[in-house]
């Protein structure tokens, strides 16, 4: 138990000195300039869509759930397992949008390592983080900078027109990835 705990902020001591190290961008100013370009970037991830109606999203993720791409996962989520493919561990998803009108305005994603032992830490969450941030660069394309987030933590962001993406770690062994629609407002 101590050398994880050790281990865990060793690891966010070094996200520290890294983020201290590199430019910190606003992120609110580059909201405002992306924004101000008209530019759409409505993708998620494997068809899923920000503004994507709700029925439409339950029923994509029933077909997948009946093909067994997704399962339901903890706490009513949809899960997504990517196997080891280029990642430290095989990867979990798990996410579940938030909803305005009736369409979707943000996806929170939990991601985590599946089936590794927990008592033999090995900077797990630090691998994690880099293997997320790997994945996200994939999906969204380079451009990720280390900035304070909406949330309070420090974290990497990427704004593309009207979608803003972060990454961050605020628990042991897991990694959130948020991603909005800066346009959709209450």
């Amino acid at each position: 138990m101590k050398i994880r705990t050790i281990i865990f902020f060793i690891g966010l001591l070094f996200m520290f000195y890294a983020c201290r190290n590199s430019q910190n961008k606003d992120l609110a100013t580059i909201e405002k300039q992306e924004l101000a370009t008209g530019i759409r970037h409505d993708s998620l991830f494997m068809g899923l869509t920000l503004g994507m109606p709700k029925q439409e999203f339950f029923d994509f993720c029933w077909a997948m759930n009946k093909k067994g791409v997704y399962t339901e996962g903890a706490d009513k989520t949809v899960e997504y397992e990517f196997g080891k493919k280029n990642f430290s561990f095989p990867l979990q998803m798990n996410f579940y949008p938030q909803f305005l009108y009736d369409k979707i305005k943000e996806m929170p994603i939990k991601f985590t390592y599946k089936g590794i032992d927990l008592s033999y830490p090995n900077g797990q969450t630090v691998k994690l983080l880099k293997d997320v941030k790997k994945l996200m660069e994939e999906w969204y394309g380079d451009g990720f900078f280390i900035t304070t987030l909406p949330i309070g933590v420090k974290g990497y962001a990427k704004v593309a027109g009207n979608r803003r993406v972060v990454i961050f770690s605020e628990k042991e062994y897991e990694v959130m990835v948020i991603v909005t629609d800066l346009t959709a407002r209450q």
